[in-house]
């Protein structure tokens, strides 16, 4: 492989030699993570895997509570996660890391 044909898949301009196969273009940047079947193609196949997938919360909320401050209301956290009040309280109650306040705050307890 040349340098060029290194170049040309980089930038997406790459060619089959094969003509039974279509022109395919290589992934970049977090498109990779996209790829959730790992055929190196970005389908409607794998929108389905990655939404039938639901990420851990957690880490969204210690993002989202870092991002905040520290503190955040339930409903912002609701909303980073997708999650509804019932089920985003259920997180929250089996993280140690989070604590109520008496006046509602989400409160993150590393670091203290």
């Amino acid at each position: 492989m040349t340098w060029e044909d290194v170049l040309k898949i980089h930038c997406g301009t790459h060619k089959v030699d094969n003509e039974d196969e279509e022109e395919t273009k290589a992934l970049v940047g977090n498109q990779k993570r996209i790829d959730a079947d790992g055929d190196g193609k970005i389908t409607g196949e794998d929108f389905r895997q990655l939404r039938e997938k639901k990420a851990d919360p957690k880490p969204i909320i210690i993002r989202t509570l870092k991002k905040e401050g520290g503190a955040a209301g339930l409903d912002v956290l609701c909303k980073a996660t997708g999650l509804s009040k019932k089920e985003c309280k259920a997180v929250l109650d089996s993280m140690d890391n989070v604590k109520t306040h008496k006046d509602g705050d989400i409160i993150l307890m590393d670091g203290l």
